[in-house]
């Protein structure tokens, strides 16, 4: 049987019925917990997309409901299409990539840095995830980006974890050293981590 309740604490949610309803603050709380559904949140993936895709997201300033709805929401529907399984005869799981790559510019910086995280989430394949990362390491600085995280270095890391590989021609680029200054940072306050001492041991071997 699919599950489409949870009890969240002393609390049931329904996800279909949340999604459905005319709260945001309902609709942005299935969007977040529908990500630790898994492969069964997938029969929840079209009305999630469409309560996503209402967003209004030409608005200057956007209001934290809606801001929390599309980001938990890109989080949720890559981690869905990951656990099924991606699929490009799927026209939904199409819509879905096809979704998140275009938050990957969107005006919005949150915004645009979680669903650089969804791309990495939904993975290799299809190719599109791929190229979507790559072309964002090419990009220059976001005058809006955070001092020491970028969009272009979050996307090079996101590369790198889903195959060094592939992230291997971008050590030498500004993205890569973005990441370097950011993981340098974190090292500082926390000098034992060792995956901080493996990403930067191997992003300055070169």
């Amino acid at each position: 049987m699919i599950v489409t309740v949870r009890r969240l604490g002393g609390l049931l949610l329904d996800f279909e019925q949340a999604l459905a309803s005319d709260s945001l603050r309902a609709q942005s709380a299935a969007a977040l917990f529908l990500r630790s559904e898994g492969a069964l949140g997938s029969i929840h993936l079209e009305q999630l997309l469409s309560r996503c895709q209402s967003v209004d997201l030409q608005l200057h300033e956007l209001p934290t409901q809606e801001e929390n709805l599309v980001t938990y929401g890109a989080l949720s529907a890559a981690s869905i299409v990951n656990a099924v399984g991606y699929n490009d005869d799927d026209t939904l799981h199409r819509s879905v990539v096809q979704w998140i790559i275009g938050l990957t510019r969107n005006r919005h910086i949150k915004v645009a840095g979680t669903s650089i995280h969804a791309i990495a989430i939904v993975g290799i394949p299809p190719s599109e995830t791929r190229k979507c990362l790559e072309d964002l390491i090419q990009t220059d600085r976001r005058p809006d980006d955070f001092e020491l995280i970028t969009c272009r270095g979050t996307a090079f890391r996101c590369l790198a974890a889903i195959d060094r590989q592939l992230a291997f021609p971008y050590l030498d680029t500004p993205a890569c050293r973005d990441h370097i200054a950011l993981v340098s940072h974190w090292l500082g306050e926390r000098p034992n981590d060792r995956q901080f001492i493996d990403e930067l041991t191997w992003m300055q071997a070169k």
